[in-house]
C-alpha cells in the first residue's frame, strides 16, 4: 500500500513537471504582444520540412504528460480506454491553449502540425502507461524507499545541476557567435519561401552595437550619422537590387519573382 501511494505521488509529480515544462518550452520568453495581428500567424502546413523536423520534439514534450496522467486515471478506477482518452484530451486542450497564446508571441509561430504532434505525444504516453506505468512507478517507488536522506539530497543536487547545464546550453545555442557567415541575409520570408511576411520595408540598417532607444529613433527619422553603422540599404524605389549605401556589403537582390512596386513605405514584400 505504501508503494502504491508513493507511485501515485511520483505520477503526480511527473504530470505537474510535464505541464510546467510545456509552458516554459512553448511560451518562453513570455513577451506577449496584445496588438499583434494574430489571425495572420497560423501555419496550416503539415508536410513541410520544418514541421516534420519539429514533430519528434513535440511528441516527446507531451509524452510524459500522457504517461503520468493516464496512470493516475487508472489508479482512480477509470478504465483503460477512458484513461488514454483523458490523457489525449488533456494534452490536446493544453496544446490548443499554448498555440493560442503563441499567436501573441513575436518569436513563436502557431502551427496546426504542432497541435497534432502534441496530441500524438499525449496519446503515445497514455498507451505506454497502460503497458509499463505500473511497473515503472512501482519500481521507482521501491528504489526511492531505500534511499537515505543524504542520498536523496545528492540526487536532487545532481538533477538540479543537470537542468542548469541544459539551460546554459540552450542559452548559448542562441548566441550570434554561432552564426554561419555563408548563410544569406533574407528579408520578407524564410529561405524555404513558406513563411512570407506581408508588408513594406523602407530601410535596413545593420550596426555592430546595440542602439539606445534615442539612437533607434534617430535612425528611423533618417539621420545618417549614427555610431556603429555597418551597412544601410534604402528600399525606397522599385529596383532589381539595392546597394549598400556604405559600400561595405553586397547588394540585396530580389528572389523568386519580379520586384514589387515600392510605395510610400518602401519595397513591398510578401
Amino acid at each position: 500500500m505504501r508503494l502504491d501511494k508513493q507511485a501515485a505521488r511520483q505520477a503526480k509529480w511527473v504530470t505537474a513537471f510535464s505541464i510546467g515544462l510545456i509552458w516554459y518550452a512553448a511560451l518562453f520568453p513570455f513577451d506577449f504582444t496584445a496588438n499583434r495581428p494574430a489571425a495572420l500567424k497560423v501555419d496550416w502546413h503539415f508536410t513541410q520540412a520544418y514541421t516534420l523536423v519539429d514533430a519528434p520534439e513535440n511528441v516527446l514534450l507531451f509524452l510524459p504528460l500522457g504517461f503520468g496522467l493516464a496512470y493516475l486515471l487508472q489508479k482512480k478506477g477509470y478504465g483503460r480506454k477512458t484513461a488514454v482518452s483523458g490523457a489525449l484530451f488533456v494534452g490536446l486542450g493544453l496544446s490548443f491553449l499554448v498555440e493560442v497564446l503563441q499567436l501573441y508571441l513575436p518569436l513563436r509561430t502557431t502551427a496546426a502540425a504542432d497541435l497534432a504532434a502534441n496530441g500524438a505525444g499525449a496519446l503515445l504516453g497514455g498507451w505506454l502507461a497502460l503497458r509499463w506505468g505500473e511497473t515503472l512507478f512501482t519500481a521507482v517507488a521501491a528504489r526511492a524507499a531505500k534511499l537515505s536522506f543524504w542520498q536523496a539530497v545528492a540526487l536532487s543536487v545532481v538533477y538540479t545541476l543537470a537542468l542548469f547545464l541544459a539551460t546554459v546550453s540552450l542559452r548559448d545555442a542562441g548566441r550570434i557567435t554561432g552564426w554561419d557567415a555563408a548563410y544569406p541575409l533574407l528579408i520578407g520570408n524564410e529561405k524555404s519561401g513558406n513563411r512570407p511576411w506581408r508588408g513594406a520595408v523602407s530601410d535596413l540598417i545593420i550596426a555592430d552595437k546595440a542602439w539606445s532607444p534615442d539612437e533607434a529613433a534617430r535612425a528611423l527619422a533618417g539621420e545618417d550619422k549614427l555610431e556603429g553603422v555597418v551597412a544601410h540599404y534604402a528600399l525606397v524605389k522599385t529596383a532589381v537590387s539595392y546597394a549598400d549605401l556604405t559600400g561595405a556589403l553586397p547588394n540585396l537582390v530580389w528572389q523568386g519573382g519580379s520586384p514589387q512596386a515600392a510605395g510610400d513605405f518602401g519595397a513591398t514584400v510578401g
